[in-house]
């Protein structure tokens, strides 16, 4: 996929014209897949480890680095815990960053931002003057889900490319080629809950996801059929993995605006109330970290805020 847009940048740097950037896309679109590929077809270098490419991201935090080598030299298990990661891309990320492109070199160095969202702004800062005045040879990839997040100077400065969803038969052709167990009636449903998009469809099978949105639409009922033990069950399981509550959450905001839709046509009052509770819910999810909400009773909440609107 992306031929297209790949041979865009590969152009570029042929001319002698932009070397740095924007991929946009939504969550498991292929951006980072996208930028292997630019990789290898500039390198030439399919290993895994590529000395003339550095990635930057919001990786494991210094403190879980020492902890992985205490675990390691003590014989532990470091694929069964979970490891502190950082929460943004920093000043130092950055000008390490630029340190390895000014680098002299034959070969064309690339620096790839995965995410770009999660640079603060000095971050955004300290990568424009290399975005200006860019070191000869090398290729700057920024991938981005929220373009918002990147400050206007940085936009102006770089080249945009939007990695757009496939169309329903080749996301489902995509997905069997790692899940060929997968009914049609299945790949219908990850085609609805996923928008299309590949690396979502996969998360979601992956993550169990299919199982967490039967669950969810039997919440989805009225307050007086809502089975209280059931919705605690369910709130206290996917609250214990961060990745499974961040899946949860988007299948319900999913299943929320279908909701919202197939009402139009029956009650157009409730289909409203449904909608506003869409941006609400929305909102709320948002703060849950960021206002250190308990996971579990804030699930119970929104379920029950659901069912009064039904």
């Amino acid at each position: 996929m992306y031929e297209k847009e790949r041979a865009q940048i590969v152009d570029s740097l042929r001319d002698g014209a932009a070397k740095s950037w924007i991929i946009v896309g939504p969550h498991g679109v292929g951006k980072e897949d996208f930028a292997k590929n630019v990789v290898k077809v500039l390198t030439h270098d399919f290993n895994e480890y590529n000395p003339c490419v550095q990635w930057i991201s919001c990786g494991l935090t210094d403190a879980a680095k020492k902890e992985i080598q205490k675990a390691i030299l003590a014989g532990e298990k470091i694929e069964d815990k979970e490891w502190a990661t950082k929460t943004e891309i920093t000043v130092d990320d950055v000008r390490e960053g630029c340190h390895f492109l000014s680098l002299k070199s034959n070969k064309i160095k690339i620096l790839v931002f995965n995410l770009a969202d999660d640079m603060n702004e000095n971050a955004q800062n300290a990568l424009l003057k290399t975005l200006e005045e860019p070191y000869p040879n090398t290729l700057i990839l920024l991938l981005c889900e929220n373009i918002g997040k990147l400050v206007r100077t940085i936009l102006s400065r770089c080249q945009k490319i939007t990695l757009k969803a496939p169309s329903k038969e080749e996301f489902k052709k995509e997905l069997l080629k790692t899940h060929p167990e997968l009914s049609e009636t299945e790949l219908d449903l990850l085609s609805f809950l996923a928008d299309n998009v590949p690396g979502m469809g996969k998360e979601i099978v992956e993550q169990d996801g299919l199982a967490i949105f039967d669950r969810v639409q039997h919440l989805f009922v009225r307050r007086d059929q809502l089975d209280a033990q059931d919705l605690l069950l369910f709130s206290e399981q996917v609250s214990k993995n961060e990745n499974v509550f961040d899946l949860t959450q988007k299948i319900i905001l999913k299943c929320l605006t279908a909701l919202a839709e197939k009402y139009v046509a029956i009650d157009m009052e409730k289909a409203y109330k449904l909608s506003n509770l869409y941006e609400e819910m929305k909102l709320y999810f948002t703060q849950i970290d960021s206002m250190n909400l308990d996971k579990k009773q804030a699930l119970v909440s929104i379920v029950y805020q659901i069912s009064e609107a039904l």
